[in-house]
């Protein structure tokens, strides 16, 4: 049992630069390898509570502690080798001249041999089946090719914790697909926000809900997305596979 990728967030405050006050004391603990989904309307700081974990951006109050390292600029360098993220937009992750390049640069990066580098990128490749696309430059990419490499150089550096971005948005039924997949068989702690409340169902045990950057429900998923009165007090709709279908 790996006993790491735990998160313990203790009052934690954001603002931006114009005022907005996107975190209003957030307290979360998340276990190693639990996979918790996050949901809330746009604007209500998920986004913003996914940056300071992993120290694109740095808490203004309060602590953000990934096992026992807390995330200030001293520590920047620990905690993006156990917090893997992957940006709901692909093109701020992909920037390498080919797929291959993209998905080597985190390991290579970590102090790896280049033997073992290549090895960890043709495992991973085999397994999300994007062998034939390692030569191609991540421009020329459909959405949902981007969206598995984007994952594939995040899991190439085998971080703790996993952190996802609306990973859905904007794909197919079958990448879609393709990622349910992949995400059911990470062993690492995983943390999803998306607004596709089916998809959170099928790769996710928790759900946090945040509203105006504080943390308004929290519990088991199916109990938080099953109760409609809740949802709708958040903006949200209650997935349509939790709606009891009456047969005549």
């Amino acid at each position: 049992m790996n006993k790491y990728g735990s998160i313990i967030i203790k009052d934690l405050f954001y603002s931006y630069p114009d005022g907005t006050q996107a975190l209003q004391g957030i307290n979360l603990i998340i276990h190693p390898q639990e996979s918790v989904a996050l949901i809330g309307a746009n604007g209500a700081g998920k986004s913003t509570l996914l940056m300071n974990l992993n120290g694109t951006l740095l808490p203004h109050s309060g602590t953000v502690q990934i096992d026992n390292h807390v995330v200030t600029k001293k520590e920047l360098t620990e905690i993006r080798k156990k917090v893997g993220m992957v940006f709901q937009n692909t093109d701020d992750q992909l920037f390498m001249p080919s797929v291959f390049d993209d998905i080597t640069f985190g390991p290579l990066n970590l102090g790896y041999s280049p033997e073992k580098t290549k090895q960890i990128a043709f495992d991973i490749m085999t397994e999300l089946e994007i062998l034939e696309l390692q030569k191609r430059p991540p421009y020329k990419l459909s959405g949902g090719e981007k969206r598995k490499v984007a994952i594939a150089t995040i899991l190439a550096m085998s971080p703790d914790i996993l952190v996802f971005d609306e990973p859905t948005s904007n794909l197919d039924i079958k990448n879609r697909r393709n990622v349910i997949n992949i995400m059911q068989n990470i062993n690492q702690t995983l943390l999803v926000s998306s607004h596709d409340l089916e998809f959170l169902l099928e790769v996710c045990q928790r759900c946090v809900i945040i509203d105006q950057g504080k943390v308004v429900a929290d519990g088991e998923i199916r109990k938080i997305l099953g109760d409609e009165e809740l949802l709708q007090a958040y903006h949200q709709e209650k997935p349509h596979s939790l709606i009891p279908h009456h047969h005549d």
